[in-house]
């Protein structure tokens, strides 16, 4: 199992690369303290954790690292991928609205093509939110 720790400022999530099919349990069994996408440096090999990724989204239109100001990547990682997308069934299944919402927009914000049945969901999610 490989980890590394998210380095943003004040950001204490790691974030698991495992290799280990279905991913690495102990991260599967607390997400909101690990992230299974992430973004990395080209120029200083930081990694950011998607939430921070998020949330840099939010406040500028193209992504640099905050240390070196280098542009970040997405490494392509299609297991990674689809336990974020489990991540977001399980929300599901449990009626967390809010956290399916949120999994399914940090997908698309790492490209990620939402299939008919997740958009879906994210847009009934949207609405019972906003009705709420």
């Amino acid at each position: 199992m490989s980890v590394g720790g998210c380095s943003e400022e004040g950001c204490q999530r790691d974030i698991s690369v495992s290799i280990m099919p279905g991913g690495n349990p102990v991260a599967l069994s607390d997400p909101e303290s690990w992230a299974f996408l992430h973004a990395r440096c080209l120029k200083c090999g930081r990694c950011i954790c998607d939430k921070c990724v998020r949330q840099k989204m939010t406040q500028v239109s193209v992504l640099r690292c905050s240390k070196c100001g280098g542009a970040l990547e997405v490494p392509e990682c299609e297991k990674n991928i689809r336990i974020t997308r489990y991540l977001a069934d399980q929300a599901w299944a449990g009626k967390q609205y809010e956290r399916v919402v949120d999994i399914l927009e940090r997908l698309v914000l790492f490209g990620v093509e939402l299939a008919s049945s997740e958009a879906k969901k994210l847009e009934y999610c949207r609405r019972k939110l906003e009705n709420d």
